[in-house]
């Protein structure tokens, strides 16, 4: 699975072993998307790490499980894509529709370049983020104070976040940045996570 490494950041994509349950334990179902969006008049996803655009599909597929796939909007910013010929390689592994996770997005945008930079131009209002970047180790500006405090001037009251990192730097960023933090359970052997919401 080496084409599933990002050269630049010398770091996984996501875990090697089941990609599609790391990313549904750690973001899809730590934010209650099947509930939440289908309780709302619409819904706004945002995401720093677009990656393979695995969050996204399977984002879509919780959507379209409960009717409520017109009612989501999808924010993403990537600082190094994948190649397309990975991508398509992923999509074959999963049990996802394929389509889900080709289909260009809608009802949302993926940016490329620098995420602090996406931050202070974006004007959404996000129920959920997925902070989803490179290993804080590798990729630090990412997982800045200062980025998450625009993430949480972009963020509805009680809008909600998770993460796989359980860095202590990390939470005391976000913390910081005046999000409520708390650890749970990581995916698999990860001991833990982080996730909170916007007081």
């Amino acid at each position: 699975m080496t084409q599933f490494l990002s050269e630049k950041y010398d770091d996984i994509y996501f875990s090697q072993a089941d990609p599609e349950a790391e990313k549904q334990f750690v973001f899809i179902e730590a934010n209650r998307i099947k509930d939440r969006i289908s309780a709302a008049d619409d819904f706004v996803v945002a995401e720093l790490g677009f990656g393979f655009g695995l969050n996204y599909a399977l984002t879509r597929h919780a959507a379209r499980q409960v009717q409520s796939l017109h009612k989501l909007h999808y924010f993403s910013v990537e600082e190094d894509f994948p190649e397309e010929a990975s991508v398509r390689a992923l999509a074959e592994k999963l049990s996802i529709c394929q389509a889900e996770f080709t289909t260009p997005p809608q009802g949302g945008e993926v940016h490329h370049g620098d995420v602090l930079a996406f931050l202070e131009k974006a004007t959404f209002a996000a129920d959920v983020w997925y902070f989803d970047g490179f290993a804080p180790a590798k990729n630090p500006a990412m997982w800045s104070e200062a980025v998450f405090a625009r993430a949480f001037a972009l963020t509805k009251p009680l809008g909600t976040f998770s993460t796989y990192s359980a860095a202590g730097w990390v939470r005391r960023n976000l913390q910081n940045a005046g999000f409520v933090v708390e650890k749970a359970a990581g995916f698999g052997g990860k001991r833990e996570m982080l996730l909170g919401y916007k007081p």
